[in-house]
């Protein structure tokens, strides 16, 4: 009968290790796959994170501009332009007279234009003494300014210089076009000495007493302006037929000999 309950007593407590051993077995299973979920989870946190980041900078790609925006010219800019008589800088030996263009408006100032006139315009008087061979004697240049708009200003010269021995005064034409938004200048002048379609509208249009070969010979030394109705060339020619010719070809005839040259974007 001992023999019997010690068996028995054996019996239970070997079901009880038995029962907790399975049961402490499944908790390790439970607390490993936990934790690996955990570990999972941790490891797809980066992942999502550069998505979002990704996302965010494929985002700001497209909202961003590619590049700065051309500088653009203010709109209803207050322009004045008046001509004025100034004193030249730095002609030593020599009266001068002249009158320039100012230009005025907040515009006008932002861009410096009027300090610019005033450069090439004293430019001009150093070129014409100096091509002269005299340096000594009396100028005078009166300045024009036939076109002006917030895109352009194109700038006439007429100058007469006098000194002692000259054979006879110089008298020429000089022109300057401002392209006033780009800050710089028209070079469209040299681009067309060669065109055929601009010796045929040059030659149509020519009313001097200037024959059209004569004409055509000094188109390489041609200053080039622009006025409210046509292109303005002054063609230097011989002193005997007046020194300079004059010219303005309508708009309607210069398809055929405009470029690519901003000054054109004024006359579209």
């Amino acid at each position: 009968m001992k023999k019997i309950g010690v068996l028995l007593l054996c019996a239970l407590l070997a079901a009880s290790v038995m029962t907790a051993c399975q049961n402490g077995g499944k908790d390790g299973n439970s607390s490993q796959t936990s934790s690996a979920a955990s570990s999972a989870q941790t490891s797809s946190a980066p992942a999502s994170s550069a998505e979002e980041t990704s996302s965010q900078a494929a985002s700001s790609q497209e909202t961003s501009p590619s590049s700065e925006p051309d500088k653009v010219y203010e709109s209803g800019a207050d322009y004045t332009l008046e001509i004025t008589e100034m004193e030249p800088a730095g002609i030593d030996g020599v009266s001068v007279s002249m009158t320039v263009p100012v230009m005025g408006g907040a515009a006008a100032q932002k861009y410096g234009v009027s300090g610019e006139i005033t450069r090439q315009v004293n430019g001009t008087v150093q070129e014409v003494i100096a091509d002269s061979g005299y340096h000594s004697g009396t100028l005078t240049l009166e300045s024009e300014a036939p076109y002006y708009s917030e895109k352009l200003l194109s700038i006439v010269m007429t100058v007469d210089y006098t000194a002692e021995g000259m054979a006879y005064p110089v008298h020429t034409v000089k022109t300057v076009n401002f392209l006033l938004g780009e800050s710089g200048f028209s070079d469209f002048a040299s681009a067309i000495e060669d065109n055929d379609a601009f010796r045929e509208a040059l030659t149509a249009n020519n009313g001097s007493n200037v024959d059209d070969e004569t004409l055509l010979s000094g188109i390489s030394e041609a200053s080039v302006y622009f006025t409210e109705t046509g292109v303005g060339i002054a063609v230097p020619v011989p002193h005997a037929v007046g020194d300079v010719v004059r010219i303005v070809i309508p708009y309607s005839q210069t398809e055929g000999f405009r470029t690519d040259d901003p000054a054109w974007n004024s006359f579209q």
